[in-house]
């Protein structure tokens, strides 16, 4: 149901405006002007009309142009050429107000483009991190199930192993069971057959276990020999190692477990030939079973010696056995503590040669500071003794030298710094820096020459007063000696030369002091210039400054209505009056503000407000207010053409003219004539 509703509304929508943009609205042209064909001022020319001629209104076109029919011919023209009254300016909001639904539905679209877009990248992007996901899990569901299988396959190799190992321990287990069954059975045979057999066999086995037990004591006689031996070794070896460990403190535990590893590995190896002789013996055992020659006391008499014999060497060789063990652990732990002894007794000499060295040092390293210390306290010394004695003759001739030259520097330095920012700034008025330049040096000159000649004065009024003091001092000696030798009148007349010799002096000494008052006083004025015109171009370059820069009130931008809007700061350009310009995407426009009472700022066709702008070259530019009705102060606003503005740009402002709806006023003093030339690049 909304689907069908909504394009209906939209139908009636635009034929309701279709309709509304047909309008009949009588008015007049406010001035003489040209009729065209479309809405561009390229296009051609249909019409000429007078002002104050009747024409209709029929639609508002947006951009300040109007549709209207002018004796039967329908064509364009701007609203400046109109006297607008209310029904007109029903159309400008009529289409304002479709230009801002325009512009928020334009904005509705673009976000739902925006929002379908947005929505798009985020399904994509979940699709993507679902694909990953799919894609972990898939590798983890793979690794889960190799390391299942590896595990199957080790727990498979287990059991086979385990097989393995069950099958040959029975297969040892049968063996076993087979020799001792057929061990049995032969016993069993021997028994039937004969008894005696067997008892000469049962002797025979004792005496081949009695032979066997002397061939196993032997070899493990000569094993103990070799194994003590051994020990004997390795306790050399081993206490080396011990020695070793004890100095790098690594070793002692790695070498008792490799004699225990020895140890259990010769015990296994003794029961691995134990294992193995006992099988040859039982081999055997079976073998000598066959042999029935021998008798039975030989048999007893040999087995009692035997056992005698072998008793008797079982003890001695336990006993050396005992012995040889005890000298073994005794020569290896008096061997260690040796070991130790010697290494404690090697690290307390390391330390103290290592505490003697940090000593040696540490005095050595002493030594070295003090004689260095006291090598600079005395090159300290040294210098402060030349420092002072130089400065003080530095002292002497700097101060005369540096008071002479500061003043100097300092009025030059000025003057450079001042001619050179004239010169940085100024680049387009290069006669005035010529000028000023010129100035500069010709007061440089001056200044020279006035101290030079200060200077000089300075020197002959010193020569002078030494002169003075010589023939004072010669008069004085004259004068002793002549009151010693000359009467009262030549002292007389000596007194009444010195007293001319002395009003000369005052004489000469007043008109150097006027002179030097006078060179003073022009000094002052020279400087006074010289700062004023400084001041001067200072004044002059923040305003060139100000000029050349924008101020604004707002300059932005609207994404919502994709909108650029721009207003400067109301500049003055005479007593009680301002102006303003303002931009708005393409429309610009220009702000009178005049705190005088002039009426109302109207728009409506008898009383519409105006204001004249009139140029240095005698050009005059009307503006026409073409917004909203604006009473108490005169707050004037219109619209400015291209046209306008380039003819704003060529010349400088000579007088305005306001017009409200109750009086007029015209101002010829312009403050800031430049205004338009300098501010409507602001707006471009």
């Amino acid at each position: 149901m909304v689907k069908t509703i909504y394009p209906l509304l939209i139908f009636l929508s635009f034929t309701l405006q279709v309709f509304s943009q047909e309008a009949s609205i009588s008015t007049k042209f406010s001035q003489d002007g040209n009729l065209y064909q479309t809405e561009e001022r390229s296009s051609e020319k249909i019409a000429e009309f007078k002002e104050n001629q009747k024409c209709i209104v029929k639609s508002y076109l947006g951009n300040y142009t109007y549709k209207v029919k002018y004796k039967d011919v329908v064509g364009f023209v701007r609203d400046q050429y109109l006297f607008v009254n209310e029904q007109m300016m029903d159309l400008y909001f009529d289409h304002e107000e479709k230009q801002r639904e325009k512009a928020i539905e334009a904005r509705k679209q673009r976000q739902d483009k925006v929002e379908a877009i947005a929505r798009k990248a985020r399904e994509e992007k979940e699709l993507i991190e679902q694909r990953k996901r799919d894609s972990i899990a898939k590798i983890e569901a793979e690794k889960q199930r190799k390391l299942l299988e590896i595990r199957r396959n080790d727990s498979i190799a287990k059991a086979r192993i385990e097989q393995e190992r069950l099958r040959i321990e029975q297969r040892k287990k049968d063996s076993i069971a087979r020799v001792i069954k057929e061990q049995n059975r032969l016993i069993a045979e021997k028994r039937r057959n004969d008894s005696i057999a067997l008892v000469k066999e049962e002797e025979r086995k004792l005496l081949v276990i009695k032979r066997r037990n002397d061939s196993i004591a032997k070899v493990n006689a000569d094993k103990e020999r070799r194994r003590i031996a051994q020990i004997k070794k390795d306790s050399i070896a081993q206490a080396i190692k011990e020695q070793n460990r004890l100095i790098a403190e690594k070793r002692r535990n790695d070498s008792i477990a490799l004699v225990r590893e020895e140890r259990r590995r010769q015990l296994a190896l003794q029961k691995r030939n134990d294992s193995i002789a006992k099988v040859k013996a039982n081999q055997e055992l079976l073998r000598i079973a066959q042999q029935k020659k021998d008798s039975i006391a030989r048999v007893k008499i040999e087995q009692d010696r035997l056992l005698a014999e072998q008793r008797k060497k079982d003890s001695i060789a336990q006993a050396l056995k005992e012995q040889k063990r005890l000298q073994a652990e005794k020569r290896k732990t008096d061997s260690i503590n040796q070991v130790n002894k010697e290494l404690k007794l090697l690290k307390q000499r390391n330390d103290s040669i290592a505490k003697a060295k940090v000593q040696q040092k540490k005095e050595a390293e002493k030594r070295k500071k003090d004689s260095i210390a006291k090598v600079n306290v005395e090159q300290a010394k040294a210098l402060e003794l030349l420092k002072k004695r130089n400065d003080s003759l530095k002292s002497v001739k700097s101060k005369l030298k540096k008071e002479a030259e500061r003043k100097k520097k300092d009025s030059l330095a000025k003057v450079k710094k001042e001619k050179a920012d004239a010169l940085k700034l100024l680049r387009k008025q290069n006669d005035a820096a010529a000028k000023a330049k010129k100035e500069a040096e010709k007061n440089e000159k001056i200044t020279i020459k006035r101290s030079s000649e200060a200077l000089l004065i300075k020197e002959e009024k010193r020569k002078y007063d030494s002169l003075i003091k010589a023939q004072q001092q010669e008069r004085k000696e004259l004068q002793a000696l002549k009151r010693k030798s000359d009467s009262i009148a030549q002292v007389i007349a000596l007194e009444r030369q010195e007293l001319i010799a002395l009003r000369k002096r005052d004489s000469i000494a007043k008109l150097n002091n006027q002179r030097l008052q006078t060179d003073n006083s022009q000094q002052e004025d020279i400087s006074r210039k010289a700062h004023e015109k400084a001041a001067k171009e200072a004044a002059f370059l923040e305003r060139m400054k100000f000029r050349d820069s924008c101020h604004y009130q707002i300059n932005e931008y609207d994404k919502f209505y994709n909108i650029t809007t721009i207003r400067t700061e109301a500049y003055t350009l005479s007593n009680n009056l301002t102006v303003e310009l303002y931009r708005q995407n393409r429309k610009t426009n220009v702000f009178f503000n005049y705190s005088g009472d002039l009426g109302c700022a109207s728009y409506l066709p008898n009383q519409r407000s105006s204001v004249k702008v009139t140029l240095e070259n005698n050009q005059t530019i009307p503006f026409y207010h073409s917004w909203d009705i604006e009473c108490g102060e005169f707050l004037f606003k219109a619209r400015l053409t291209s046209a306008q503005i380039s003819i704003l740009k060529n010349s400088p402002i000579k007088s305005i003219v306001l017009k409200g709806t109750e009086d007029s006023k015209q101002i010829n003093f312009i403050e800031y004539k430049e205004f338009f030339i300098d501010k409507l690049k602001c707006i471009e």
